[in-house]
């Protein structure tokens, strides 16, 4: 698949996703672009709220992105994972963008579980199956596991065909 028609898209609280997203923008060597929720998420009381947020499934403000999705034959959609749901920041942004998405791929942080859930939402969404999803666990698996799991991504990415 040609680099040039991929965009990743993913929003961070922490910088865990940021890492991964840009992990994978100069593995594919790819555009990237970062959602920012115009809600304040920071702090313990940031943390609580978020989670009740995406338990609910609840919509946010987002900034404005002058990023034309249709151009793109691919739009990687990266997202932590809240109360085992995605984020508000990206739900929303499905929800405004999900008829100029062409074809999708999903990612997600989690500190344990929820990734399953989170796919199984974001697939119901954005209405179309992923061409590969990749969940990356912060506790109890190995660099190497999820090492692995990059490489098979970023293999299912080049191996995509239109």
């Amino acid at each position: 698949m040609n680099c040039e028609k991929i965009l990743i898209v993913y929003y961070s609280r922490t910088g865990n996703t940021r890492k991964l997203a840009e992990n994978l923008k100069e593995k594919l060597n790819c555009q990237i672009e970062e959602i920012v929720d115009i809600k304040s998420r920071k702090g313990i009381f940031g943390f609580v709220k978020s989670g009740m947020d995406a338990a609910l499934k609840r919509d946010t403000n987002i900034k404005n992105s002058n990023v034309d999705l249709s151009q793109y034959e691919l739009v990687i959609l990266g997202t932590p994972v809240w109360a085992s749901n995605m984020t508000p920041a990206i739900r929303t942004f499905i929800k405004m963008n999900k008829e100029k998405m062409k074809n999708v791929a999903f990612f997600c942080t989690q500190m344990s579980s929820g990734k399953d859930s989170t796919f199984a939402d974001m697939r119901k969404l954005v209405g179309k199956d992923p061409i590969s999803s990749l969940y990356i666990n912060s506790k109890g698996e190995t660099m190497e596991d999820n090492e692995i799991r990059i490489q098979t991504f970023i293999e299912d990415i080049r191996n995509f065909k239109i």
